[in-house]
């Protein structure tokens, strides 16, 4: 089978696994636990746009903030499908991204690649609202800058840039994306194209570290601040 065609087919594979494992998932969305009691029902009171940078369990968790500000401006009927519809598209797109051909330098084989996305979707443990919860995408997130930081950034300069950007969203969702600093260093020595990017990157993240995440609030939610928990 041409290579193209499995890149075309693999997203609606994943697609169906993912629906197969709860086919009621759009029959009656329901905002589940924290999308419906965190997120819908915050930004539906505070419409503000600089309540995208709001804190959550004491951290800027930047993509569940982004999706839940502007789904709520999305007409009523609509909102609960776009809940787990927009969630849904998230994860089809990032269990794909290690078929593409830059990934070759770790497994050649585009089937043995496609073989492993369509596994990310069948993981035995299956916890619905990682699939479909706006609230849990911040482990899709982290999953995805994972996959991105494999690879060096983009050659094509427009590419690039999108790169960039998709990354510091990424770092800006997650509280635990500093993990990969050193990594964002490591490029940032050995990749002389994209040393400004990486740098620009390195500081995305110091800065998400020391202004995104409130010590107290993120690390006493988690039981490491008195030992109380």
């Amino acid at each position: 089978m041409d290579s193209r065609i499995r890149y075309a087919i693999l997203p609606f594979l994943i697609a169906f696994i993912l629906l197969a494992r709860d086919v009621s998932v759009f029959a009656l969305p329901s905002l589940r636990v924290e999308d419906g009691k965190d997120i819908f029902a915050y930004f539906y009171a505070n419409t503000n746009i600089s309540e995208i940078f709001r804190f959550k369990v004491g951290y800027i968790p930047l993509m569940p903030n982004l999706i839940g500000y502007g789904l709520v401006h999305l007409p009523a009927r609509i909102i609960p499908y776009g809940f787990v519809g927009l969630p849904l598209l998230f994860s089809i797109f990032v269990y794909s991204v290690f078929c593409a051909p830059v990934y070759r330098v770790f497994v050649k084989s585009d089937l043995m690649r496609a073989t492993l996305c369509s596994l990310f979707a069948l993981t035995p443990f299956f916890h619905y609202d990682l699939y479909f919860g706006v609230d849990y995408i911040i482990w899709n997130s982290l999953f995805l800058l994972s996959l991105f930081l494999l690879v060096p950034a983009p050659r094509a300069v427009h590419l690039s840039l999108i790169w960039l950007a998709v990354v510091i969203l990424l770092i800006f969702s997650n509280p635990l994306s500093i993990i990969f600093l050193p990594v964002l260093i490591y490029w940032l020595v050995f990749d002389s194209r994209h040393r400004l990017v990486y740098f620009i990157c390195i500081c995305a993240s110091i800065f998400y570290s020391a202004v995104g995440i409130s010590r107290q609030s993120f690390f006493g939610e988690v039981g490491l601040v008195d030992g109380s928990k």
